[in-house]
């Protein structure tokens, strides 16, 4: 008997309840499959898993855990249609181990026609929940065989779809691998039962997780030893075989508890057989009346196929618009995503440039404030001019009075001759007094 690995769910779940590239794994540490316990509270998606597992295996509606689980007043019933939303490319993969260790792949990928949900989803429109069941043994010498490479919803960021997903485990069964593809569900009981699967034993899981006594419950309806026969033959018999001998059977004791009506039947029409001449007469009247009725009808009918044509082609012209309406939706879409590109383009061109002109006008502040300081040099260096002409002037004055007191009669002797040979001046005579020369020569 196959033992569960890891369970993936993938896209799938109510609104308010997703599970998106969800892994729950279920060996014990040394890597071996292990009997696992989901310890979740009320309402956190224990019965949608256990749900979710068990179809992909049975695809049936009937078998559907949520479903068929009895709940208490209040609670919501749900479907698979529920969990599979208008935008989903939803999946469900488990990894198995054979008892001689083998590894094997199981899954499913449900998806709604055109990926838009029905109103009636758990109607009529369930039939447009489309469905593919798959299998895989996974080969180390083939790429794309193991439960990590698999190209699900949430790792392609949605863009492989059903159709896309099937293509994908075909090739690898071109490549080699033992992969099948199916979308009936015979086609896919017979898939798993060649490779040893079977599914017929989960039946009886959903049967007993259908009540929330479990096993309690179940075993609650056997009190003889004729209720627990049935049980057992229902378990280990055939179940086709057995509902059709089942059929004929039942139509045979019908038949038999039948008989004595038959026999008062008969005896009433040999009592009615005189009678029967009004009844014809009767019956010739109402014959008239019914070929009346009958060329009214005709006419009736001849209007109904007016009705019945403009209602086709009301449908038609419909179907068309609605044709129309997704090739009109796909191109609003990509010109959207071409839009929001080219606005994300624009503004990273625009944040550059901002950039450039910030580094720009940061570079001419700079210059700026290197020519300001140098201006201001060049101010205060030509306001520092006169005062540095002063200094020299005064510089020079002392060092001049500084060398006229070394060398005072030198400087009389030289003021003094100076004074005697300029033009217009009056000839001293005598002894000079050497301050009062050295004055009267400034």
């Amino acid at each position: 008997m196959y033992k569960l690995r890891r369970l993936h769910l993938d896209t799938v779940g109510v609104p308010e309840n997703r599970f998106a590239d969800l892994t729950l794994e279920t060996v014990s540490a040394d890597g071996s499959p292990a009997d696992s316990l989901i310890w979740m509270r009320n309402g956190s998606g224990k019965t949608t898993i256990m749900s979710l597992l068990i179809a992909h295996i049975l695809p049936g509606r009937r078998d559907f855990l949520a479903a068929r689980k009895r709940r208490r007043k209040g609670d919501v019933t749900r479907t698979l249609e529920d969990l599979v939303l208008g935008d989903d490319t939803a999946h469900v993969v488990a990894e198995w181990e054979a008892p001689d260790g083998a590894i094997l792949l199981t899954g499913a990928v449900w998806e709604w026609t055109n990926k838009r949900r029905p109103v009636d989803h758990n109607g009529v429109g369930a039939q447009k929940l489309k469905r593919l069941f798959w299998t895989m043994r996974p080969d180390p010498e083939l790429e794309g065989t193991d439960l990590a490479d698999l190209p699900l919803t949430h790792r392609t960021r949605g863009t492989v779809d059903l159709e896309r997903f099937g293509a994908y485990i075909r090739a690898r069964a071109a490549a080699g691998a033992d992969a099948v593809v199916v979308d009936q569900i015979e086609a896919w009981r017979r898939v798993l039962e060649q490779r040893g699967f079977d599914a017929e034993l989960y039946r009886y899981f959903v049967t007993i997780n259908a009540t929330d006594g479990g096993i309690d419950t179940l075993f609650t309806d056997i009190r003889s030893e004729n209720d627990f026969a049935r049980y057992l033959l229902g378990f280990v018999a055939d179940s086709g075989r057995a509902a059709a001998v089942r059929d004929l059977l039942s139509e045979v004791a019908t038949e038999l508890a039948q008989r004595p009506g038959y026999q008062t039947q008969q005896r009433f029409c040999v009592d009615a057989q005189p009678l029967l001449a009004a009844v014809a007469d009767a019956h010739n009247r109402v014959t008239a009346a019914e070929r009346a009725r009958d060329t009214a009808g005709d006419r009736a009918a001849g209007f109904r196929r007016g009705l019945l044509a403009a209602a086709h082609d009301a449908e038609r012209g419909a179907r068309l618009a609605g044709e129309r309406y997704t090739t009109l939706d796909g191109q609003r879409r990509d010109l959207h995503r071409r839009t929001e590109g080219a606005r994300r383009r624009r503004d990273e061109l625009l944040r550059l440039a901002a950039l450039h002109r910030e580094r720009d006008a940061k570079d001419e502040l700079a210059a700026a404030e290197q020519e300001r300081a140098t201006a201001r040099l060049v101010v205060r260096s030509w306001d520092a001019v006169p005062a540095l002409l002063q200094l020299r002037r005064a510089r020079a004055a002392v060092d001049t009075h500084r060398g006229a007191r070394r060398r005072p009669e030198a400087v009389r002797h030289r003021l003094c001759a100076h004074w005697v040979r300029r033009p217009g001046r009056p000839h001293r005579q005598g002894p000079l007094h050497p301050r009062g020369d050295l004055v009267w020569g400034i």
